[in-house]
């Protein structure tokens, strides 16, 4: 039902565009031209890693770019397909048909790793996690930008291990905080666009889903855009052992279905005003060590509204104001019991964040950036059949946050400094620094960065509850990475990176003598590693390969690969789910200007985890052999007439046995990956 009412959609707005041509149909050749470059500038410029956009050599961050053209070239199933070709990032099993991201040998579901929709944040705020499999649409993105490095400097405390920003179509100057000389004075086109996909299995559908994409000019101002999808997934179809030792076939039982509306309306260069609906459902057989049948269902629901202005009052001073509103109902279980539905409890969240921003220019070498920032935040507990809390307060505790932060950037000709400091005072939980400094430069050819950051994740509602209401630490990671990149050729670049991360009070969850609850963990939790790519662009295409390397150098016993008949670590190195190495190859060859074929590859050294429970009752802990991850993707644009996309291809396509590991001792054995997939996708934009 949700996939025909966007195609009803599709066809209101078609009409309507039908009717409307855009006012800029005529255009000149130069004209044209002139839009193509300012459209190259603006997206040069990165705003995730810093206050003051920058190019992405100069920006105080390791970064990846993912482009839209990348993103489609690819034939990207979800996020997951595309985060895979990033380096340092991996997945592994949280609970309940859930996956989360590993970054850098660090598990970071739970508040680890923020992610946003056009600047707002997505992460759920009851524990902070992300459920990245099928939860966002991956058609209509102008680019995705990747912080590999801890970002509370900047995003506050979900941020503590890095930052991905999901950019989506419809405003050419997205980058909202930019320079008035960097802006482009381009405008878009009305255009409307429709998508559907097919994969399927051997036994059952792997996605399925339509998404829709509209953008209008209403005046020479002001313009407004719609997106909108509806999917159905599979996570598998492959039986799953649970450490039981019960079996079951997981086709059409652990599957996802979602909608998503994100609606944006933009006054000229200073207003702009988004606002975000999603829904999203879960169904679940691997319920910690045992099975379920029927299968329980979590459901996600948020509602969210932003709006900012910046107003210039000259070329050096600008003032911006933010509003946000966010309403969520995460996690919200209905309980198969004798083959009726049954509730958990489920915490509601409303929050409600203003702040106020001044930019100043002092001239062309100094930049500050500073602001303020509150949040006011109101839980509800909806009680049903029974309590998924071991504490129920009568009233659920108001979370407020006050955040001054300041931020500079000095340029010369050694170099670009960027300085920040970020202050968070919690009305619940200890104050947090944030500070950072990073010293990054370009010398023609060359470019290299050095930087420092100290980051931090605020407990949340869900590990006070499961913590007996005591008041938890907030987890605190210092994180030093370097990065140093050359342009070989026109056409060829290489950059190699290498950094060390160290946390310190992580929230973990576990046995405290008494009961199992949330505490701080007394060992510091450290990793190093390297990351490295090459890429390479040709006329025909472009060929990009990266390698990633982490080690463990210190980790929390539940998070280690221990034999537990006789408690010995056996490979400290490594984190439990994660892999050692990590290798990519992603392709792009056109055999034609509107034919292409694009492989790629993956592969992922062996890994550590915990299988079955043995005769004894204790957890059996498995090294899982490599796997091989191969995909391959037909592109064929334009078809019979202009606008019209067909696009064939095949997802894992060698069958590899793929697992989702889980990177913590929860007695939850690996959750398969979907087996070989035959994809069919079509587009047409008008």
């Amino acid at each position: 039902m949700k996939r025909y009412s966007l195609l009803c959609l599709f066809f209101s707005w078609s009409t309507v565009f039908a009717q409307t041509q855009p006012v800029d149909a005529d255009i000149d050749l130069n004209e044209e031209l002139k839009y193509l470059k300012a459209e190259a500038e603006a997206t040069s410029y990165i705003s995730i890693a810093s206050r003051v956009p920058q190019t992405t050599n100069a920006a105080p961050a390791i970064l990846t770019v993912v482009t839209e053209k990348e993103i489609l070239n690819s034939g990207a199933r979800d996020l997951i397909d595309v985060l895979r070709l990033v380096p340092g990032f991996d997945f592994g099993t949280h609970l309940s048909n859930i996956s989360g991201a590993m970054v850098r040998g660090n598990f970071a579901e739970e508040g680890g790793i923020a992610l946003l929709i056009d600047g707002l944040e997505m992460n759920e705020r009851i524990s902070g996690t992300v459920q990245l499999g099928q939860y966002y649409p991956i058609d209509n993105i102008q680019r995705i930008e990747v912080m590999r490095g801890p970002g509370s400097v900047m995003y506050g405390g979900f941020a503590r291990l890095g930052v991905i920003n999901i950019i989506t179509k419809g405003f050419k100057n997205s980058n909202f905080y930019q320079h008035q000389a960097q802006k482009s004075v381009a405008k878009e086109k009305d255009e409307v666009a429709i998508t559907a996909r097919y994969g399927q299995m051997a036994k059952t559908y792997g996605h399925r889903g339509v998404s829709f994409y509209a953008g209008k000019n209403l005046t020479d101002n002001a313009r407004v855009t719609v997106l909108a999808k509806a999917n159905q997934s599979n996570s598998s179809e492959k039986n799953y052992i649970s450490a039981s030792g019960e079996t079951i076939g997981l086709a059409n039982v652990n599957k996802m279905e979602d909608l998503l509306f994100n609606v944006g309306f933009q006054y000229g260069n200073d207003l702009v005003m988004r606002f975000i609906f999603k829904d999203y459902a879960n169904w679940s057989t691997d319920i910690g060590s045992l099975t379920h049948i029927p299968p329980s269902v979590s459901n996600f629901k948020s509602h969210q509204f932003d709006a900012k202005y910046k107003h210039d009052f000259n070329d050096k001073l600008r003032l911006s104001f933010n509003f946000n509103y966010s309403h969520q109902t995460p996690w919200d279980y209905d309980e198969f019991i004798d083959n009726a539905y049954s509730g958990f409890d489920y915490v509601t969240t409303t929050r409600y964040t203003g702040s106020a921003r001044a930019d100043y220019a002092l001239n062309e070498a100094i930049h500050i950036a500073n602001g303020l920032e509150f949040t006011h935040e109101e839980f509800e507990l909806t009680k049903q059949k029974y309590s998924a809390y071991p504490t129920l307060p009568s009233v659920l505790p108001i979370y407020e946050n006050f955040t001054p932060y300041i931020e500079g950037l000095f340029k010369s000709d050694w170099g670009n400094l960027t300085l920040g400091l970020r202050y968070d005072k919690h009305n619940k939980f200890e104050s947090n620094f944030a500070p950072r400094a990073a010293f990054t430069g370009e010398f023609g050819d060359f470019h290299y960065k050095l930087l420092y950051n100290n980051s931090f994740k605020t407990p949340t509602i869900t590990t006070q509850l499961y913590s007996d209401m005591r008041i938890l630490k907030p987890e605190r990671t210092n994180s030093y990475e370097i990065e140093l990149g050359y342009q070989l050729t026109k056409s060829l670049s290489f950059a190699t990176n290498a950094y060390y991360l160290s946390t310190k009070d992580k929230i973990v969850y576990g046995y405290d003598g008494v009961a199992s609850l949330y505490q701080n963990a007394h060992k510091k939790i450290q990793s190093a590693g390297v990351e490295s790519e090459l890429r390479w662009k040709q006329d025909w295409g472009y060929i990009t390969l990266n390698h990633s390397y982490t080690q463990m150098l210190n980790n929390f016993k539940d998070y280690q690969p221990i034999n537990q008949i006789t408690g010995q670590v056996v490979n400290p190195d490594l984190a439990l789910g994660f892999p050692a190495h990590k290798f990519t190859f992603n392709g792009h060859y056109e055999i034609t200007p509107a034919f292409s074929v694009n492989p790629s590859l993956i592969l992922t050294s062996s890994r550590y985890g915990y299988d079955t429970f043995d005769a004894n009752g204790n957890l059996t802990l498995r090294k899982y052999s490599p796997e091989v991850l191969g995909n391959l993707y037909f592109r064929y644009q334009n078809v019979l007439f202009k606008g019209l996309e067909l696009g064939v291809g095949a997802y894992n396509i060698f069958n590899s046995n793929q697992r989702f590991v889980q990177p913590y001792n929860s007695a939850h054995p690996p959750l398969p990956g979907q087996s070989r997939e035959f994809i069919f996708k079509i587009s047409y934009q008008l």
